[in-house]
């Protein structure tokens, strides 16, 4: 009723934990090879917890507390303790996998581009360039929405000064679209990987 995403969080998580946990006699199996428990990993585990994640507005807090849960159960793949002093980065390339605050914003702009192509009669194509006439807002900084949540994912994928009229056109053509986010996406991945490592 708050526009919060607080439950959906906690829901998520302990779903994707109870996924995590049924799966143990795959994680100690030493007949199954790293790659592959990380495919099952990301198909039955990453997939419940991300579920409907393209239209989050997330808070650092909420995403501090998804990644967590990801290095956490990438470190019990791994059967890496925290005294073993390994790092996150570590683990993520160890695994191969990258940072769920990437995963989640690759989602979103794949879905931002989905909508922008739709026919201007449809409702979510509608809503996306709604601007409301009525009522008024609260006093006080206004709530990060998801209209500028993915706003800042343009930025960060495409560069600074790419807005959302600017996103829209690089959208029209879906497979250039794809192609240009996953481009972005190693990219991003790699500077995480260099920013971490200079900070060690």
């Amino acid at each position: 009723s708050d526009g919060s995403i607080d439950k959906e969080i906690n829901v998520r998580i302990g779903v994707a934990s109870n996924a995590f946990n049924a799966l143990n006699n795959v994680w100690r199996n030493r007949g199954i090879c790293l790659p592959t428990k990380i495919k099952i990993y990301e198909c039955g585990v990453i997939t419940p917890l991300l579920y409907g994640c393209a239209t989050w507005a997330l808070k650092q807090r909420q995403l501090q507390r998804l990644d967590g849960f990801h290095h956490n159960c990438l470190r019990r793949i791994l059967k890496v303790r925290y005294f073993d002093h390994v790092s996150n980065v570590e683990i993520r390339r160890r695994t191969g996998c990258c940072s769920l605050g990437i995963t989640i914003r690759y989602a979103r702009l794949l879905y931002f581009g989905h909508v922008a192509r739709m026919p201007n009669e449809r409702f979510p194509k509608y809503l996306l360039d709604w601007t409301p006439t009525h009522g008024s807002r609260s006093v006080g900084r206004p709530r990060h929405n998801l209209l500028k949540t993915i706003e800042d994912d343009l930025e960060m994928f495409l560069g600074d000064g790419c807005d959302l009229e600017l996103g829209k056109c690089c959208a029209a053509d879906r497979s250039k679209w794809r192609h240009l986010l996953k481009s972005a996406t190693s990219s991003l991945s790699s500077r995480e990987q260099a920013d971490s490592s200079s900070d060690d």
